[in-house]
Protein backbone atom coordinates (compact mmCIF):
# COMPACT_ATOMS: atom_id res chain seq x y z
CA UNK A 1 0.00 0.00 0.00
CA UNK A 2 1.32 3.38 -0.61
CA UNK A 3 0.52 6.84 0.31
CA UNK A 4 1.06 9.71 -2.12
CA UNK A 5 1.20 13.21 -0.76
CA UNK A 6 -1.28 15.34 -3.31
CA UNK A 7 -1.49 19.00 -2.13
CA UNK A 8 -1.19 21.38 1.46
CA UNK A 9 -4.56 22.29 2.22
CA UNK A 10 -3.92 24.14 5.27
CA UNK A 11 -1.02 26.20 6.87
CA UNK A 12 -0.76 27.82 10.30
CA UNK A 13 1.36 28.14 13.26
CA UNK A 14 1.54 27.14 17.15
CA UNK A 15 -0.22 24.47 19.33
CA UNK A 16 -3.29 23.71 17.17
CA UNK A 17 -3.87 19.81 17.58
CA UNK A 18 -6.45 16.90 17.19
CA UNK A 19 -8.01 18.00 13.72
CA UNK A 20 -10.79 15.86 12.21
CA UNK A 21 -12.74 15.64 8.89
CA UNK A 22 -15.83 14.78 7.64
CA UNK A 23 -18.35 14.66 4.69
CA UNK A 24 -20.88 16.53 5.98
CA UNK A 25 -24.38 15.54 5.77
CA UNK A 26 -24.61 18.50 2.59
CA UNK A 27 -21.38 16.65 0.95
CA UNK A 28 -19.13 19.57 1.94
CA UNK A 29 -15.64 18.46 3.78
CA UNK A 30 -15.46 20.35 7.07
CA UNK A 31 -12.27 19.68 9.44
CA UNK A 32 -12.37 20.44 12.85
CA UNK A 33 -9.45 21.53 15.10
CA UNK A 34 -7.98 22.97 18.35
CA UNK A 35 -6.12 26.28 17.64
CA UNK A 36 -3.74 28.02 18.55
CA UNK A 37 -5.42 31.42 18.78
CA UNK A 38 -5.83 33.99 20.49
CA UNK A 39 -3.67 32.27 23.76
CA UNK A 40 -4.73 31.43 26.93
CA UNK A 41 -3.22 30.64 30.64
CA UNK A 42 -4.61 27.52 29.75
CA UNK A 43 -3.30 26.34 26.77
CA UNK A 44 -6.25 23.53 26.42
CA UNK A 45 -9.07 26.05 26.28
CA UNK A 46 -7.75 27.69 22.93
CA UNK A 47 -10.40 27.87 20.55
CA UNK A 48 -12.03 24.77 18.56
CA UNK A 49 -12.28 26.30 14.95
CA UNK A 50 -13.13 24.48 11.32
CA UNK A 51 -12.73 25.11 8.04
CA UNK A 52 -15.25 24.04 4.71
CA UNK A 53 -14.29 22.40 1.17
CA UNK A 54 -16.18 21.75 -1.65
CA UNK A 55 -13.52 19.87 -3.04
CA UNK A 56 -11.54 18.70 0.06
CA UNK A 57 -8.60 20.47 -1.59
CA UNK A 58 -8.91 23.69 -1.14
CA UNK A 59 -10.59 25.08 2.07
CA UNK A 60 -11.75 28.52 3.50
CA UNK A 61 -12.31 29.97 7.14
CA UNK A 62 -15.55 31.39 7.92
CA UNK A 63 -14.90 34.58 9.61
CA UNK A 64 -17.24 33.51 12.34
CA UNK A 65 -15.25 30.06 12.69
CA UNK A 66 -15.54 29.48 16.95
CA UNK A 67 -17.48 26.21 17.45
CA UNK A 68 -16.29 26.18 21.22
CA UNK A 69 -13.98 28.27 23.84
CA UNK A 70 -12.90 29.00 27.18
CA UNK A 71 -13.21 25.37 27.69
CA UNK A 72 -11.71 21.85 28.21
CA UNK A 73 -13.60 20.64 25.37
CA UNK A 74 -11.83 22.58 22.76
CA UNK A 75 -8.81 20.34 23.43
CA UNK A 76 -10.06 17.60 21.24
CA UNK A 77 -13.29 17.63 20.52
CA UNK A 78 -14.50 15.19 17.86
CA UNK A 79 -17.79 15.01 15.96
CA UNK A 80 -18.95 12.37 13.91
CA UNK A 81 -22.51 11.35 11.32
CA UNK A 82 -25.15 9.79 13.27
CA UNK A 83 -25.85 6.49 11.84
CA UNK A 84 -28.51 5.17 14.36
CA UNK A 85 -31.68 5.24 12.93
CA UNK A 86 -33.63 6.36 15.86
CA UNK A 87 -31.53 9.32 16.25
CA UNK A 88 -33.37 12.76 16.15
CA UNK A 89 -30.49 14.68 15.13
CA UNK A 90 -27.56 13.85 12.12
CA UNK A 91 -24.00 14.60 14.17
CA UNK A 92 -23.00 13.57 17.59
CA UNK A 93 -19.98 14.93 19.26
CA UNK A 94 -17.73 13.81 22.11
CA UNK A 95 -14.74 16.11 23.93
CA UNK A 96 -13.32 17.09 27.23
CA UNK A 97 -10.42 16.36 29.21
CA UNK A 98 -10.27 15.33 32.94
CA UNK A 99 -7.20 17.66 34.98
CA UNK A 100 -6.46 17.75 38.15
CA UNK A 101 -5.16 21.51 37.57
CA UNK A 102 -8.92 23.00 36.46
CA UNK A 103 -11.02 20.36 38.54
CA UNK A 104 -11.52 20.84 42.25
CA UNK A 105 -12.80 17.13 43.04
CA UNK A 106 -10.18 15.54 41.48
CA UNK A 107 -9.92 13.82 44.67
CA UNK A 108 -13.17 13.39 46.22
CA UNK A 109 -13.78 14.17 49.89
CA UNK A 110 -15.96 13.45 51.91
CA UNK A 111 -17.17 17.32 52.43
CA UNK A 112 -18.01 17.14 48.63
CA UNK A 113 -20.80 14.73 49.09
CA UNK A 114 -23.59 16.97 48.35
CA UNK A 115 -21.73 19.95 46.63
CA UNK A 116 -22.64 20.73 42.82
CA UNK A 117 -19.31 19.50 40.58
CA UNK A 118 -20.06 19.92 37.12
CA UNK A 119 -20.33 23.99 36.60
CA UNK A 120 -19.58 26.53 34.14
CA UNK A 121 -16.05 26.69 35.72
CA UNK A 122 -15.16 23.04 35.36
CA UNK A 123 -17.53 22.14 32.03
CA UNK A 124 -14.84 20.09 30.05
CA UNK A 125 -12.01 19.60 32.97
CA UNK A 126 -13.61 16.73 34.64
CA UNK A 127 -14.11 14.14 31.44
CA UNK A 128 -15.83 13.58 28.51
CA UNK A 129 -18.95 15.17 27.28
CA UNK A 130 -21.57 14.61 24.91
CA UNK A 131 -23.24 16.57 21.78
CA UNK A 132 -25.83 16.60 19.28
CA UNK A 133 -26.19 18.80 16.35
CA UNK A 134 -28.53 19.94 12.93
CA UNK A 135 -25.95 21.01 11.03
CA UNK A 136 -22.45 20.81 12.85
CA UNK A 137 -21.93 24.76 13.91
CA UNK A 138 -24.04 24.54 16.97
CA UNK A 139 -24.02 21.96 19.48
CA UNK A 140 -26.07 21.03 22.24
CA UNK A 141 -25.01 19.66 25.32
CA UNK A 142 -26.77 16.52 26.17
CA UNK A 143 -25.75 16.59 29.81
CA UNK A 144 -24.04 18.70 32.38
CA UNK A 145 -21.74 15.71 33.85
CA UNK A 146 -19.42 13.85 31.81
CA UNK A 147 -20.10 10.17 30.45
CA UNK A 148 -17.07 9.16 31.58
CA UNK A 149 -14.08 10.27 34.16
CA UNK A 150 -10.60 8.96 35.48
CA UNK A 151 -12.86 7.55 38.02
CA UNK A 152 -14.98 5.39 35.27
CA UNK A 153 -15.04 1.22 36.01
CA UNK A 154 -12.16 -0.58 34.57
CA UNK A 155 -10.30 2.68 33.13
CA UNK A 156 -6.39 1.95 32.72
CA UNK A 157 -3.55 4.72 33.70
CA UNK A 158 -1.17 4.49 35.74
CA UNK A 159 -0.61 6.23 39.44
CA UNK A 160 0.20 9.81 39.93
CA UNK A 161 -1.44 10.66 36.11
CA UNK A 162 -2.38 14.37 36.53
CA UNK A 163 -4.65 14.56 33.15
CA UNK A 164 -6.49 12.03 31.07
CA UNK A 165 -8.23 12.30 28.19
CA UNK A 166 -5.75 14.73 27.31
CA UNK A 167 -5.57 13.48 23.47
CA UNK A 168 -7.70 13.09 20.16
CA UNK A 169 -10.36 10.56 20.89
CA UNK A 170 -12.41 8.45 18.79
CA UNK A 171 -16.15 7.54 18.93
CA UNK A 172 -18.71 6.12 16.41
CA UNK A 173 -22.41 4.73 16.02
CA UNK A 174 -21.77 0.93 15.20
CA UNK A 175 -24.71 -0.42 13.25
CA UNK A 176 -23.59 -3.83 13.52
CA UNK A 177 -24.16 -4.12 17.20
CA UNK A 178 -26.70 -1.41 17.54
CA UNK A 179 -23.60 0.42 19.96
CA UNK A 180 -21.86 3.60 20.37
CA UNK A 181 -18.30 3.04 20.18
CA UNK A 182 -15.46 5.21 22.42
CA UNK A 183 -11.95 5.07 22.41
CA UNK A 184 -9.52 6.82 23.93
CA UNK A 185 -5.57 7.03 25.58
CA UNK A 186 -4.43 4.94 28.20
CA UNK A 187 -1.49 6.24 29.97
CA UNK A 188 -0.33 2.86 30.87
CA UNK A 189 2.90 3.76 32.21
CA UNK A 190 5.08 6.51 32.25
CA UNK A 191 5.73 8.22 29.11
CA UNK A 192 3.79 5.02 27.49
CA UNK A 193 0.75 5.39 25.69
CA UNK A 194 -2.18 2.79 24.48
CA UNK A 195 -5.61 2.87 23.66
CA UNK A 196 -8.68 1.56 25.65
CA UNK A 197 -12.74 1.36 24.61
CA UNK A 198 -16.15 1.32 26.12
CA UNK A 199 -19.44 0.88 24.23
CA UNK A 200 -23.08 2.07 24.93
CA UNK A 201 -26.16 1.53 24.08
CA UNK A 202 -27.62 4.78 24.50
CA UNK A 203 -24.91 7.25 24.62
CA UNK A 204 -25.67 8.11 28.32
CA UNK A 205 -24.25 4.74 29.88
CA UNK A 206 -21.21 3.18 28.95
CA UNK A 207 -19.48 -0.13 30.06
CA UNK A 208 -16.11 -0.63 31.71
CA UNK A 209 -13.37 0.24 29.85
CA UNK A 210 -10.70 -2.31 28.24
CA UNK A 211 -7.43 -2.20 26.40
CA UNK A 212 -7.83 -3.12 22.95
CA UNK A 213 -5.16 -5.76 21.67
CA UNK A 214 -3.33 -5.61 18.66
CA UNK A 215 -1.12 -7.68 16.24
CA UNK A 216 1.77 -6.70 16.80
CA UNK A 217 1.40 -7.64 20.38
CA UNK A 218 1.99 -4.34 22.02
CA UNK A 219 4.89 -4.45 24.41
CA UNK A 220 4.12 -1.54 26.80
CA UNK A 221 7.40 0.12 25.70
CA UNK A 222 6.18 2.12 22.69
CA UNK A 223 4.09 4.50 22.15
CA UNK A 224 0.13 4.78 20.32
CA UNK A 225 -0.31 8.17 20.95
CA UNK A 226 -4.02 8.35 20.47
CA UNK A 227 -6.59 6.79 18.87
CA UNK A 228 -7.80 7.82 14.98
CA UNK A 229 -10.05 4.94 14.41
CA UNK A 230 -13.86 5.17 12.47
CA UNK A 231 -16.05 2.94 10.48
CA UNK A 232 -14.43 1.08 7.46
CA UNK A 233 -15.24 1.91 3.96
CA UNK A 234 -17.39 -1.19 3.41
CA UNK A 235 -19.37 -0.41 6.93
CA UNK A 236 -18.64 -3.77 7.81
CA UNK A 237 -15.29 -3.25 9.81
CA UNK A 238 -13.09 -0.47 11.40
CA UNK A 239 -10.24 1.35 9.83
CA UNK A 240 -7.64 3.56 11.84
CA UNK A 241 -4.52 5.40 11.08
CA UNK A 242 -2.75 5.84 14.69
CA UNK A 243 0.44 7.79 15.41
CA UNK A 244 2.55 4.82 16.46
CA UNK A 245 6.42 5.41 17.86
CA UNK A 246 9.57 3.98 19.09
CA UNK A 247 12.57 4.52 20.66
CA UNK A 248 14.04 4.34 16.52
CA UNK A 249 11.29 5.45 14.80
CA UNK A 250 7.91 7.36 14.57
CA UNK A 251 4.97 6.07 11.75
CA UNK A 252 1.51 6.66 11.05
CA UNK A 253 0.04 2.69 11.61
CA UNK A 254 -2.56 1.74 9.49
CA UNK A 255 -4.88 -0.84 11.23
CA UNK A 256 -7.87 -2.58 10.54
CA UNK A 257 -10.28 -4.40 12.87
CA UNK A 258 -13.59 -6.59 12.90
CA UNK A 259 -15.00 -5.89 15.84
CA UNK A 260 -13.18 -2.30 17.30
CA UNK A 261 -11.33 -4.32 20.17
CA UNK A 262 -9.12 -6.70 18.18
CA UNK A 263 -6.73 -4.70 15.96
CA UNK A 264 -4.00 -5.34 13.38
CA UNK A 265 -1.48 -3.71 11.69
CA UNK A 266 -1.66 -3.37 7.15
CA UNK A 267 0.59 -0.79 6.93
CA UNK A 268 3.37 1.31 8.42
CA UNK A 269 3.23 4.88 6.81
CA UNK A 270 5.23 8.28 6.45
CA UNK A 271 7.54 6.14 8.52
CA UNK A 272 10.44 8.86 9.96
CA UNK A 273 12.37 9.70 13.02
CA UNK A 274 10.71 10.47 16.56
CA UNK A 275 11.36 13.71 17.81
CA UNK A 276 12.69 14.38 21.53
CA UNK A 277 10.51 16.81 23.65
CA UNK A 278 10.54 18.85 27.04
CA UNK A 279 13.42 18.24 29.69
CA UNK A 280 13.03 14.95 29.48
CA UNK A 281 13.48 14.59 25.88
CA UNK A 282 10.40 12.64 25.20
CA UNK A 283 10.02 10.99 22.06
CA UNK A 284 6.76 11.72 19.90
CA UNK A 285 5.31 11.78 16.73
CA UNK A 286 6.24 14.85 14.49
CA UNK A 287 3.56 13.78 12.45
CA UNK A 288 0.13 13.23 13.08
CA UNK A 289 -3.19 11.53 11.81
CA UNK A 290 -6.34 14.03 10.79
CA UNK A 291 -9.31 11.52 12.64
CA UNK A 292 -11.44 10.49 9.32
CA UNK A 293 -11.10 9.85 5.53
CA UNK A 294 -12.72 11.06 2.49
CA UNK A 295 -13.79 8.88 -0.13
CA UNK A 296 -13.19 10.52 -3.96
CA UNK A 297 -16.79 10.60 -5.75
CA UNK A 298 -15.61 7.60 -8.28
CA UNK A 299 -14.44 5.45 -5.37
CA UNK A 300 -10.95 4.86 -6.71
CA UNK A 301 -9.22 6.83 -4.10
CA UNK A 302 -9.51 7.33 -0.47
CA UNK A 303 -8.13 10.65 1.00
CA UNK A 304 -6.33 10.95 4.36
CA UNK A 305 -4.99 13.62 5.61
CA UNK A 306 -1.72 14.57 8.01
CA UNK A 307 -0.51 16.83 10.55
CA UNK A 308 2.81 17.58 10.53
CA UNK A 309 4.44 19.71 12.28
CA UNK A 310 2.30 19.26 15.68
CA UNK A 311 2.53 21.45 18.49
CA UNK A 312 5.25 23.25 16.23
CA UNK A 313 7.58 20.77 18.06
CA UNK A 314 10.08 22.25 14.88
CA UNK A 315 9.68 25.79 15.95
CA UNK A 316 11.20 27.17 12.53
CA UNK A 317 8.62 25.12 10.21
CA UNK A 318 5.10 25.94 9.92
CA UNK A 319 2.50 23.54 11.05
CA UNK A 320 0.52 21.87 7.99
CA UNK A 321 -2.58 19.93 6.73
CA UNK A 322 -1.47 17.31 3.58
CA UNK A 323 -3.74 15.59 2.11
CA UNK A 324 -2.49 11.94 0.98
CA UNK A 325 -4.10 9.69 -1.23
CA UNK A 326 -4.24 5.73 -1.48
CA UNK A 327 -5.75 3.15 -3.87
CA UNK A 328 -9.00 2.44 -2.79
CA UNK A 329 -8.99 -1.47 -4.50
CA UNK A 330 -5.61 -1.92 -3.26
CA UNK A 331 -6.58 -1.32 0.82
CA UNK A 332 -10.27 -3.11 -0.10
CA UNK A 333 -7.48 -6.19 -0.75
CA UNK A 334 -7.10 -6.21 3.17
Amino acid sequence: LELTRENTVFTTKGQCGYFSVLRMPSNKIRIYYRSSFPETDVGWSMPTRYLDSDDGITFSQPEDDIIFEKSGICHNFLPFIETNPDAKMPLKGVGGCHWKRKDPYWNLRDRHKDVEKDTSATLGYRGVYIFDSQDGLKWNLLQKHPIVTRRHPGFCTRRKQPSEFDSAISCLYDNKTNKYRLWVRSNVKQDVRFIQETESEDFYEWTPFKLITFKPIFDFKSNYYFPSFYRHPDNERFLGLVPYCNEKKAMLRLCISEDGHKWRKIEDVLTESPIATGRKKKLKNYSHSVNGYVLSADKKQIYFYVHHNYFQLKPKRPVKIVRYSMDFKELMKF
